[in-house]
């Protein structure tokens, strides 16, 4: 907004507070409430935030807010239970048939959270959704952006429930939607709202992840085949429902338009590989984020992703900390190898990489930088794997230290670093490295902006070491942050 347009807004908002609104045009109130009232994505129904406190200051106030359908068009919805037991989802459903009268004609936006704070009741089974979710499917028709947060539920509670009927419901503006269920409840519960290809044709992100309240394997384990939707229009896909490696890669294969993607892969890499290879392009495709709890061994040996900038790599060690301790055999080293391959095929330009908890052999991490250094802007390296090595060491450091007098730099568009419990260093190396990337030492390199450093408790460096290169960063370089 024009700096001119927000003075005007304040002058507006200081005479409505201070003189009264008499003298202000309705159209001028509309639009201070409307400024008021979009700060929040979803508006809650409560007495202290808009649109609910903009109604409740005057008359004139609320009869103007009444009549503002912005205000309206979005809500979130939180069942929960009081200190007796007692569910609040039966007014929850007026209240809602009120937001959506008021909201017009507009596109309407909610968000469902079922007991998010873990508190049961003898009220708070799935079968007092059902008027609730019967109230907000009166504006089906406008729905834009919806979450549903139903992770407290299991299948065996919504096997038996009468949902009403199937196939009649149109979603025509619908968006995006964000589903995190147990295995299954969102299938069983779409069965009721019939949310496919046919029934959302302006659906361009989803966003599905199993439960992470009813036990250990619902937030790793699959969950029953993803929604029957287009994956081939889609923008931006984060789910973390797969069934087989096979069906993960099948999903995948027609995501030809995904910009953003987000995966967990849970324990698939545990499992059999598929019969048969199945390559995937993805032409369009910018962010990558993925995590593991079985590896990364033969997931991304067909990908090709050429316009990739932003990849975020973690791996989750439960599992994997939990089968060796079985005697199981678990291969959870990086695929060097087959990153590298991926990284010459996609001829990508990596501007952001971050790497969480990756169990790496020495030289790997300096290999991984080394294959998409001449983008690289932004690098994170956060914790250490199951062997225990801290990754970012002297040679590691060294190969950043930028000399113009050689040809073999690396890493020339760096900007922010971010080690965290990750970095063993002797004395002067890590100075060295943050001096040659700063103004005073620079010359054919853009110079670091920011560097975060936070010490792992076992990094076998003495306190006067880490003190003395810390305190010659923190002079020459304005952002530097550092937690011991």
């Amino acid at each position: 907004m024009p700096l001119y347009c927000m003075l005007s807004y304040v002058s507006a908002v200081s005479q409505l507070l201070s003189h009264g609104s008499t003298h202000l045009p309705v159209e001028t109130h509309i639009d201070i409430f409307c400024m008021v009232g979009n700060n929040p994505i979803f508006s809650r129904p409560t007495s202290c935030t808009a649109p609910m406190q903009l109604s409740q200051v005057c008359r004139t106030w609320r009869t103007i807010s009444l009549k503002c359908p912005q205000l309206w068009s979005s809500m979130d919805i939180v069942v929960k239970s009081d200190s007796y037991g007692v569910s609040n989802a039966r007014g929850l459903a007026e209240l809602a048939r009120a937001w959506i009268q008021r909201s017009g004609t507009r596109p309407f936006d909610f968000r469902l959270r079922v007991n998010p704070y873990g508190v049961h009741s003898r009220d708070s089974g799935p079968e007092h959704l059902i008027p609730l979710i019967d109230v907000l499917l009166t504006a089906c028709t406008r729905w834009s952006h919806v979450e549903l947060h139903l992770e407290c539920y299991c299948l065996a509670q919504l096997e038996f429930l009468y949902w009403g009927d199937t196939g009649t419901f149109q979603f025509p503006k619908l968006q995006h939607l964000s589903v995190s269920a147990g295995r299954k409840v969102f299938q069983r519960m779409n069965r009721w709202l019939n949310i496919n290809h046919d029934t959302t044709p302006a659906l361009r992100s989803i966003s599905m992840c199993g439960s992470r309240g009813i036990g250990a394997m619902d937030m790793i384990a699959p969950m029953s085949p993803p929604l029957d939707v287009s994956f081939g229009v889609l923008t931006k896909l984060s789910i973390g429902s797969f069934a087989s490696q096979e069906n993960l890669f099948h999903v995948l294969s027609q995501c030809v338009r995904v910009r953003q993607l987000d995966i967990d892969v849970g324990v698939l890499m545990f499992r059999p590989p598929p019969p048969q290879t199945m390559d995937i392009y993805l032409p369009e495709l910018l962010s990558l984020r993925v995590t593991s709890y079985s590896g990364f061994n033969g997931l991304m040996d067909w990908w090709t992703f050429p316009s990739l900038q932003s990849m975020y790599i973690r791996l989750e060690w439960e599992v994997i900390k939990d089968e060796w301790q079985r005697g199981f055999p678990v291969n959870a080293g990086w695929p060097m190898t087959a990153f590298q391959d991926f990284a010459t095929r996609s001829m990508c330009s990596i501007t952001e990489l971050v790497l969480r908890d990756i169990e790496l052999k020495p030289g790997h991490l300096s290999a991984i930088i080394t294959s998409v250094h001449l983008s690289l802007q932004y690098l994170h390296v956060n914790g250490v794997g199951g062997n225990g090595v801290l990754s970012v060491d002297d040679s590691v450091l060294s190969m950043l230290t930028w000399d113009n007098a050689s040809p073999s730099n690396i890493c020339p568009l760096l900007k922010k670093i971010e080690f965290v419990d990750c970095l063993i260093f002797t004395q002067g190396i890590f100075a060295q490295m943050v001096m040659s990337r700063t103004k005073a030492g620079a010359g054919q390199v853009v110079c670091l902006e920011e560097v975060w450093v936070e010490c792992h408790e076992d990094c076998g460096m003495t306190q006067m070491y880490i003190l003395t290169d810390f305190n010659i960063v923190k002079d020459m370089l304005p952002v530097f942050h550092v937690t011991l």
